[in-house]
């Protein structure tokens, strides 16, 4: 194997970042019923670089498969690389010796979430000098600092990231082995992922009537963009996530859930209140307000007025809807709101006025990772979810 490779032992132990002193042992966690495991996958151990070729067509209905590279001593240390044959592309993956446990890794992804060694400490319910150690430990186990310490904050270095994404497969495997087992129906945690157009006025009564109904469940709400919430998804981070269409990810199930129009929104002395039938035509020289880019609305109004020949003007963008309402009422400009934000709103000092057909309209899906355990209280909340859609 040292001829073929064409390195030393050493020189590939020195790229890998590991003590040559520990055992090297590959391990690769393969999901069977995955549609797209590549033909071939290779991972980089300290020892050697090894290949596993799989026949997608002949690979056994098995979880793991190893390849074993250089052992130094027994009872040592499984290597920190390897490959996940759970998503494409491969995510890494490691396996941990004795002496690391899991509270390690949640301290770790805490630090990593908050950037900052207070903040995790009062959040894990630690001492901060106690989660300092469990760090630095961890550091020292794998021969790599793992963050960047700064007057104020802190930074994942590369060992860091790589470290990161291993670790919350590791969890997210123990917490879905976790829910497989006590699966009753009626407990657990649901993480629901909003995009902010979405979660203040769709989600509050729908969460009401599933807590009244699964009293012992908990509902954990996390709002944000939508390239943020499909990563969460693949990440496990969330257990599922409503958005607008479009989605481009892949490897995410998506369930349309409604249609909802876009109302045009005006200042109440704007000409077009007095209008009866509004058209696309009537506002084409108009000037918008509009939430920033990052926002799935901004490219649903973009988007219908692109097959209507025109694209908005932005004068001014926004990062919540409340303030494009606001600065519409006065009077910086019009703008397109999703219909569910206009039946909460009762001011008087702006008018809702729908377009002449055909209406701009957004779709409304619901995004889920069907290579994670789905429990019983899961199906439930997205029947329940699907039937609140119908009727909203």
């Amino acid at each position: 194997m040292e001829k073929r490779s064409g390195l030393s032992r050493q020189h590939r132990l020195r790229q890998t970042g590991l003590p040559s002193t520990r055992l090297i042992e590959f391990h690769a966690v393969v999901s069977h019923s995955h549609p797209n495991v590549k033909d071939i996958l290779y991972g980089l151990n300290g020892a050697s670089r090894c290949w596993i070729v799989a026949d997608s067509n002949r690979l056994p209905s098995l979880h793991r498969m190893a390849a074993v590279g250089f052992r130094q001593r027994p009872n040592s240390m499984w290597s920190k690389i390897g490959w996940s044959l759970t998503s494409l592309p491969p995510v890494p993956f490691f396996a941990c010796d004795d002496s690391m446990d899991i509270d390690q890794l949640k301290y770790f992804q805490s630090v990593a979430e908050t950037k900052s060694f207070t903040e995790s400490a009062t959040r894990m319910n630690l001492s901060q000098p106690a989660l300092s150690r469990s760090i630095q430990r961890l550091e020292e186990e794998f021969g790599q600092p793992f963050f960047e310490r700064k007057p104020r904050s802190v930074e994942l270095t590369d060992a860091g990231l790589l470290f990161q994404r291993s670790a919350t497969q590791i969890l997210r495997i123990l917490e879905d082995t976790r829910a497989e087992i006590t699966d009753d129906g009626e407990t657990g945690k649901i993480r629901i992922g909003a995009i902010p157009t979405i979660a203040p006025y769709f989600l509050p009564n729908l969460l009401k009537q599933f807590s009244n109904a699964f009293p012992r469940s908990q509902l954990i709400v996390h709002e944000n963009t939508t390239d943020e919430l499909l990563k969460r998804i693949k990440q496990g981070e969330i257990d599922l996530a409503i958005l607008a269409e479009p989605i481009s990810e892949k490897y995410v199930e998506v369930k349309p859930l409604m249609e909802e129009e876009l109302c045009l929104l005006l200042p109440p002395d704007h000409p077009l209140c007095d209008k009866e039938r509004i058209s696309m035509k009537d506002v084409e020289e108009e000037p918008f307000v509009m939430l920033d880019e990052a926002h799935c609305l901004s490219e649903n109004i973009h988007s219908f007025c692109r097959q209507r020949s025109f694209l908005p003007v932005a004068v001014e963008r926004a990062n919540q809807l409340a303030t494009v309402q606001e600065l519409v009422s006065l009077s910086h400009g019009i703008s397109m709101i999703p219909d569910m934000a206009r039946r909460l709103d009762r001011s008087k000092r702006r008018v809702y006025k729908s377009f002449v057909s055909p209406r701009p309209t957004r779709r409304i899906v619901c995004v889920t990772n069907p290579y994670r355990f789905q429990s019983r209280l899961f199906a439930e909340f997205r029947d329940r979810l699907c039937e609140y859609s119908k009727n909203f």
